[in-house]
């Protein structure tokens, strides 16, 4: 615990919007770092990661929403008040980012905020637990696009998903690395912290850039989140890339390994396929080298075990435009968990 009060109540204001004053704590501090390693965090997510009665609490509200099927999850009332306390003026130490979501074509609606790492913030981590201000990541709330946005919060709802889910098996993990550190330059060499592959029929090596990568009890992990809006000209791309990566020794010289597997997530059913179409396409022999899982499966309790693989497929001669040619149907998945469950 440190002895830096934070957000003390300013006067005269009404009852609603008082903002009681907190001292910090080791937890809010772990709560700082974990908004530096997700980037875009919301109140539910670092509920998964630092307030672990919350699946007591989660179980019984799956026990009472099959009789209320309206009923809707709610995170613990303190967890909202040390954030409001964590961002409140003048000095804040995260910020709070409001999102807007499309229902229909014409009605817009709420979706939960999003809670990122103030400079401050960052700063203060530096103080209390030794960082380098270079090792965090803190945003600057006036420069993001919505593309980009919602793509990082995908990638930070994977991230505390699966970290929660790994702590509660008591499985490690480890070099957790999302796309923005990914894409930016190693400060020792200069260079970038991705590579680049040739392929056959393709003129410009393409990049081996993927939304995030970890190992798991040894073994590499490249994640991709498709929010549905890449063509699928450009997934094969990606498989190719990843093809030509696991055939050249950039892949040992850059992560100690000769093997990799690629976790695809998907937000429907119809989408999860057709991407299991182009890696068939493009890689069918290494098709046990990709897992699949639906968006809605991103959550402490259903991430582990709900990971599918291609099990089989068939082989149909279309026509495509002017020519024939063979394209996988029948696609039949069987479950990959992604780890042994054990709580010993």
């Amino acid at each position: 615990m440190t002895d830096e009060p934070v957000a003390p109540a300013p006067p005269k204001t009404r009852r609603r919007d008082v903002v009681r004053p907190i001292y910090l704590q080791e937890r809010d501090l772990d709560m700082l770092v974990s908004l530096s390693a997700g980037r875009y965090l919301t109140v539910e997510a670092l509920e998964w990661l630092h307030y672990p009665d919350w699946r007591e609490r989660y179980k019984t509200f799956l026990e009472r929403r099959t009789g209320d099927p309206a009923l809707v999850w709610r995170p613990t009332p303190n967890l909202y008040r040390r954030l409001r306390a964590l961002r409140a003026d003048p000095e804040p130490l995260v910020l709070r980012l409001g999102r807007l979501g499309q229902h229909g074509s014409t009605m817009l609606h709420r979706l939960p905020d999003i809670y990122t790492l103030h400079a401050r913030g960052a700063a203060l981590l530096c103080r209390h637990r030794g960082y380098e201000l270079s090792d965090l990541s803190y945003t600057d709330a006036g420069k993001r696009s919505l593309k980009n946005f919602e793509h990082g919060i995908a990638i930070g709802c994977f991230y505390a998903a699966f970290r929660a889910a790994l702590a509660f098996s008591r499985q490690a993990w480890q070099d957790w690395q999302d796309d923005q550190q990914l894409a930016g330059r190693n400060p020792e060499t200069g260079g970038v912290n991705y590579d680049r592959v040739h392929v056959a029929g393709v003129r410009d090596a393409l990049p081996v850039l993927p939304d995030a990568t970890c190992t798991l009890a040894g073994a590499r992990y490249f994640l991709e989140m498709d929010r549905g809006t890449t063509n699928l000209k450009s997934w094969g791309e990606k498989i190719r890339a990843y093809e030509g990566y696991r055939r050249s020794p950039k892949l040992a010289a850059r992560y100690a390994t000769e093997t990799f597997t690629v976790l695809i997530v998907a937000p429907t059913e119809q989408r999860l396929l057709r991407i299991a179409e182009t890696m068939l396409r493009v890689a069918h022999p290494s098709r046990a080298a990709y897992l699949f899982l639906l968006e809605d499966r991103v959550h402490p309790t259903t991430i582990r075990a709900a990971w599918r693989e291609v099990q089989s497929f068939d082989w149909q001669r279309r026509r495509v435009v002017d020519r024939l040619v063979e394209l996988p149907t029948a696609i039949r998945f069987a479950a990959h968990p992604l780890w042994q469950h054990t709580t010993a």
